[in-house]
């Protein structure tokens, strides 16, 4: 029989739709189903854990860049940037959170992402917690 060390590590929490600060916990590199290169993102989200995926497709490169800006990663205007796993790690943005039905089993309910937000407000509050954090 296997053995595990209990860390009391709380069964899932769904946030209530809104805007939150976001911290990029993971990013890994991939491929779609359609063939196209992704970096998937595990988000620590106000204590919950929020999944989210750039893909990199010429339809979602307005997404991308939105997650660029809205993290403080973004180049100037027209630059080329390669973006990485590596670079997405550890990443501070705010972002809006909502909900949305499980592809599985649209029964089960979960968080999303549903923007990555670039408003002045959004972009202070994202630089202040990026400066609080120590790492």
């Amino acid at each position: 029989m296997p053995k595990v060390q209990f860390q009391d590590r709380g069964g899932f929490q769904l946030l209530e739709p809104g805007d939150y600060i976001a911290f990029v916990a993971e990013a890994r590199e991939g491929t779609s189903q359609n063939g196209n290169p992704k970096i998937d993102l595990k988000l620590e989200v106000n204590g919950a854990t929020v999944y989210d995926t750039l893909t990199f497709t010429e339809n979602a490169g307005w997404r991308i860049d939105t997650f660029l800006k809205a993290c403080g990663l973004a180049p100037e205007k027209g630059q080329f940037v390669e973006v990485t796993a590596e670079m997405c790690e550890r990443a501070v943005a705010r972002v809006r959170i909502g909900r949305r039905p499980g592809r599985k089993d649209p029964g089960k309910v979960f968080n999303s992402v549903e923007a990555w937000l670039t408003d002045k407000e959004s972009l202070a509050v994202a630089d202040k917690a990026r400066d609080d954090i120590p790492f």
